[in-house]
Protein backbone atom coordinates (compact mmCIF):
# COMPACT_ATOMS: atom_id res chain seq x y z
CA UNK A 1 0.00 0.00 0.00
CA UNK A 2 1.48 3.76 -0.61
CA UNK A 3 2.62 5.37 2.46
CA UNK A 4 4.17 8.47 3.21
CA UNK A 5 7.46 8.26 4.96
CA UNK A 6 9.09 11.18 7.06
CA UNK A 7 11.98 13.41 5.26
CA UNK A 8 14.57 12.17 7.04
CA UNK A 9 14.55 8.59 5.08
CA UNK A 10 14.41 10.81 2.44
CA UNK A 11 17.77 12.10 3.51
CA UNK A 12 19.45 9.14 4.46
CA UNK A 13 19.39 7.82 1.14
CA UNK A 14 20.61 11.51 -0.19
CA UNK A 15 23.57 10.12 2.51
CA UNK A 16 24.08 6.41 1.48
CA UNK A 17 24.71 6.64 -2.20
CA UNK A 18 28.22 8.95 -2.04
CA UNK A 19 29.38 6.60 0.80
CA UNK A 20 28.69 4.23 -1.27
CA UNK A 21 30.58 6.18 -4.38
CA UNK A 22 32.83 6.54 -2.11
CA UNK A 23 33.73 2.97 -1.17
CA UNK A 24 34.21 1.68 -4.89
CA UNK A 25 36.75 4.68 -5.19
CA UNK A 26 34.76 6.57 -7.69
CA UNK A 27 34.38 10.82 -8.27
CA UNK A 28 31.36 12.21 -7.59
CA UNK A 29 28.81 15.11 -6.93
CA UNK A 30 26.56 14.09 -4.26
CA UNK A 31 23.04 15.10 -4.92
CA UNK A 32 21.03 16.60 -1.53
CA UNK A 33 16.17 16.21 -2.55
CA UNK A 34 14.25 19.23 -1.47
CA UNK A 35 11.62 16.28 -1.45
CA UNK A 36 9.65 13.22 -3.50
CA UNK A 37 6.17 13.39 -4.18
CA UNK A 38 4.34 12.03 -6.82
CA UNK A 39 1.02 12.09 -6.19
CA UNK A 40 -0.29 15.27 -8.38
CA UNK A 41 1.30 12.62 -11.29
CA UNK A 42 -1.22 10.00 -10.39
CA UNK A 43 -3.23 9.07 -13.81
CA UNK A 44 -2.06 11.79 -15.64
CA UNK A 45 -1.18 10.40 -19.14
CA UNK A 46 0.42 13.64 -20.35
CA UNK A 47 2.70 13.27 -16.83
CA UNK A 48 4.11 9.66 -17.16
CA UNK A 49 0.84 7.88 -15.75
CA UNK A 50 2.60 7.92 -12.39
CA UNK A 51 1.52 5.63 -9.51
CA UNK A 52 2.00 6.24 -5.55
CA UNK A 53 4.20 3.75 -4.14
CA UNK A 54 5.72 5.91 -1.40
CA UNK A 55 6.05 9.68 -0.75
CA UNK A 56 8.16 12.10 1.50
CA UNK A 57 6.62 14.49 3.79
CA UNK A 58 7.52 18.24 2.80
CA UNK A 59 10.89 18.71 4.23
CA UNK A 60 10.99 22.02 6.93
CA UNK A 61 13.45 24.31 5.65
CA UNK A 62 15.73 23.23 9.54
CA UNK A 63 15.68 19.80 7.63
CA UNK A 64 16.84 20.91 4.59
CA UNK A 65 19.77 23.09 6.17
CA UNK A 66 20.62 19.89 7.95
CA UNK A 67 20.83 17.73 5.30
CA UNK A 68 22.99 20.12 2.94
CA UNK A 69 25.26 20.86 6.05
CA UNK A 70 25.93 17.33 5.84
CA UNK A 71 26.19 16.78 2.02
CA UNK A 72 28.45 20.16 1.74
CA UNK A 73 30.83 18.39 4.94
CA UNK A 74 30.49 15.19 2.75
CA UNK A 75 32.56 17.00 0.10
CA UNK A 76 34.89 18.81 1.90
CA UNK A 77 35.58 15.97 4.39
CA UNK A 78 35.99 13.57 0.46
CA UNK A 79 38.16 16.20 -2.00
CA UNK A 80 39.37 13.24 -3.93
CA UNK A 81 36.39 11.77 -4.35
CA UNK A 82 34.22 15.04 -4.93
CA UNK A 83 37.03 17.11 -6.68
CA UNK A 84 34.05 19.34 -8.47
CA UNK A 85 33.25 20.25 -4.44
CA UNK A 86 30.07 20.51 -5.48
CA UNK A 87 26.76 19.23 -4.22
CA UNK A 88 23.60 19.29 -6.57
CA UNK A 89 19.91 20.40 -5.17
CA UNK A 90 16.86 18.96 -6.68
CA UNK A 91 14.93 20.81 -7.26
CA UNK A 92 14.05 24.25 -7.68
CA UNK A 93 10.55 24.20 -9.10
CA UNK A 94 9.46 20.53 -8.67
CA UNK A 95 6.38 21.52 -6.51
CA UNK A 96 4.15 18.92 -8.66
CA UNK A 97 6.94 15.85 -7.34
CA UNK A 98 7.33 17.52 -4.15
CA UNK A 99 10.75 19.25 -4.64
CA UNK A 100 11.83 22.91 -4.41
CA UNK A 101 13.36 25.72 -3.43
CA UNK A 102 11.40 28.65 -4.42
CA UNK A 103 9.35 30.60 -2.72
CA UNK A 104 5.62 29.51 -2.30
CA UNK A 105 2.89 31.34 -0.61
CA UNK A 106 2.83 28.39 2.20
CA UNK A 107 6.68 28.70 3.04
CA UNK A 108 7.90 32.22 2.03
CA UNK A 109 11.35 32.21 1.26
CA UNK A 110 12.39 30.00 4.41
CA UNK A 111 14.40 27.38 2.28
CA UNK A 112 16.26 29.85 0.53
CA UNK A 113 17.18 31.49 3.58
CA UNK A 114 18.17 28.13 5.15
CA UNK A 115 20.47 27.31 1.67
CA UNK A 116 22.20 31.26 2.31
CA UNK A 117 22.68 30.34 5.77
CA UNK A 118 24.56 27.25 5.24
CA UNK A 119 26.32 28.92 3.01
CA UNK A 120 27.94 31.60 5.09
CA UNK A 121 28.94 28.85 7.50
CA UNK A 122 30.42 26.81 5.87
CA UNK A 123 32.15 28.86 3.47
Amino acid sequence: APSELPYSDLAAGNAWWPEQVLGAGYHCVPLMSTGWDNRPRIGVPELGNATAVEWYTPATSTELGTNLTAMCQFVRDHPSCCNARTVIIYAWNEIDEGGWLLPTASTGTDRLVVLEQVNRRLY
